[in-house]
């Protein structure tokens, strides 16, 4: 949040940032799927639930559990805070919102969505990226941040993230 902004302006803020970035990016799936099957955009409004809340559940159980998750985890939030906002301060209530956001990114990366009573497991993520960045030298903290949990649950994933890259 900026410093004299008030939670409910941010809130907005924030709302009206991920709509104009939901618009943008179903434009460019229209463009890449055209003729193919139709596609929604979630919003987390549309897959939390007690199936979802019980995936979380597990996940946070499995990261409180492992010292190297949680160093993991906390060095994760801090490099896409920074990466997000390079004056921005880390505190523990910044870290830990963005650390949640993590674990339920991570979530449905590894178990799928559900929606509607169906499972979705493959879902579009766009990265946006600076020109000089492609998808071979792209390094992804989440990604590692992802498999480390996988791993540590000793499951084989089932929801898969095609990423679309987005220059700045």
């Amino acid at each position: 949040m900026i410093l004299g902004t008030t939670h409910t302006k941010a809130t907005r803020d924030a709302d009206e940032d991920g709509k104009r970035i939901a618009n943008y990016f179903g434009d460019v799936l229209r463009k890449l799927l055209k003729g193919k099957d139709q596609f929604k955009i979630l919003r987390w409004k549309d897959i939390l639930g007690p199936h979802f809340n019980d995936q979380m559940d597990i996940v946070h159980q499995v990261c409180v559990n492992d010292t190297k998750l949680q160093t993991m985890l906390r060095e994760t939030a801090e490099f896409y805070i920074k990466k997000r906002n390079l004056s921005a301060n880390i505190n523990e209530y910044r870290r830990y919102h963005f650390s949640q956001y993590l674990l339920m990114e991570t979530v449905g990366q590894i178990f799928g969505f559900r929606f509607e009573e169906q499972i979705y497991r493959i879902f579009y993520h766009p990265v946006y990226v600076d020109g000089d960045i492609s998808q071979n030298n792209y390094h992804s903290p989440v990604l590692t941040l992802k498999n480390a949990i996988r791993k540590a649950l000793e499951i084989e994933q089932t929801g898969w993230t095609l990423r679309i890259f987005v220059r700045k």
